[in-house]
């Protein structure tokens, strides 16, 4: 049989261009698919698997329409709710209150007293304010946080003679203080106490502060203080410029870090040269360096108030030889400066209301004789 010149080739021809073709295709998958992340599908199970893997072998077969993406996270806060305690949550105050021997020297929360000091003619000036002090910003705790630091805190009306001869002033002021909501809930209770100046102790006059500074030398050895660590001793003419002054008075009790024996302020009024601390102020109770330093002297002096005549003790310290100066050193941080309370009482032009909530946010108030109620209100209108 004749065969053709070229029939030898026909064979391994169609076997090149096969393997060209299969070389080509395995190229292009290969290029194509270098890039692609890893899958994460799961492996298919084994005939050994049962019902264990139904589900796997579902979400498996799920198509791409089908699966429900998951939501993003929210960087919106979010509110966690207080730990159960014994399957109750604990209140607010408890956990701050817990937490001072932590923070501060104390192994409790302290006791603290607010005795409002008082003659006859400031009784009603002195029930005024204490009605200002529940009033739309203005008031005296919050009582959203019921009871808080209230259990802590209590009142005193503190008059300059003996009140069991006046109960018609004991009626006045409980009648007015009993129309008050807010007094139960800031305060665990109120009280009065009588300072029982005698007639000649009570002629207030310039260059005679005998009454005034015994008054105040006696509340601290009153029997109703023995409850309290600490007493807020404040005239009627202290009022409150924000919410919940009473609430930030405790704290500078209870959260301060340091020991003090008094704590106040400097008078503020730009042109007035003094620079001693004023005697509304935070005091400490039954420290006896702090009597004999300065309470049991100056309860019994006359030619100065008693807020000046600690501040002239204090200061001659510096220069009275040795042991004073060494006394000066070891107590001069018991004195503490702060604006929770501003002094402005000696200016008639009031004080500056609105640029004290602007440039002032710690101070919720302040001692002023003749501020007005339109420019106590009006800075809030």
């Amino acid at each position: 049989m004749h065969h053709s010149r070229g029939g030898g080739f026909g064979k391994p021809l169609q076997f090149l261009i096969a393997i060209t073709i299969i070389w080509g295709l395995v190229t292009t998958f290969y290029f194509l698919n270098r890039d692609r992340p890893p899958s994460i599908r799961p492996n298919k199970p084994s005939s050994a698997s049962s019902q264990s893997m139904i589900g796997t072998l579902k979400a498996d077969s799920l198509t791409a329409a089908e699966v429900t993406p998951e939501p993003l996270p929210s960087i919106k806060p979010k509110l966690l709710p207080a730990p159960p305690i014994n399957g109750k949550i604990t209140h607010d105050f408890k956990d701050v209150l817990d937490i001072l021997p932590l923070i501060t020297h104390r192994k409790q929360p302290p006791n603290l007293a607010i005795v409002i000091t008082f003659v006859e003619s400031q009784i009603d000036s002195m029930i005024a304010s204490i009605r200002q002090w529940g009033e739309r910003n203005f008031t005296a705790c919050n009582r959203a946080a019921k009871p808080r630091y209230r259990d802590h805190l209590s009142l005193y009306f503190y008059f300059d003679q003996d009140l069991s001869a006046r109960l018609d002033i004991v009626k006045k002021i409980s009648d007015a203080i009993d129309q008050l909501k807010w007094i139960p809930s800031c305060l665990h209770l109120y009280g009065f106490l009588s300072a029982k100046l005698t007639t000649d102790e009570t002629v207030y006059k310039y260059g005679n502060y005998i009454g005034p500074n015994k008054q105040w030398g006696r509340a601290f050895v009153m029997e109703e203080m023995k409850e309290a660590d600490y007493m807020f001793f404040i005239e009627p003419d202290v009022m409150a410029i924000r919410d919940y002054w009473l609430d930030r008075v405790y704290e500078e009790v209870a959260f301060s870090i340091d020991d003090f024996w008094m704590k106040g302020s400097t008078s503020r009024i730009p042109a007035y040269p003094s620079f001693h601390m004023n005697g509304n102020a935070i005091y400490k109770l039954r420290d006896p360096k702090f009597h004999q330093v300065f309470i049991d002297t100056l309860t019994n002096d006359r030619s100065q108030p008693y807020d000046l005549n600690i501040w002239l003790i204090y200061n001659a310290m510096k220069t009275g030889g040795p042991e004073k100066m060494a006394l000066f050193k070891e107590i001069q941080h018991m004195l503490t400066f702060s604006d929770f309370l501003q002094d402005w009482a000696d200016t008639k032009a009031g004080f500056p209301m609105e640029d004290l909530l602007i440039r002032f946010p710690n101070t919720v108030l302040v001692h002023n004789k003749f501020t007005t109620d339109r420019q106590l209100y009006g800075a809030y209108k």
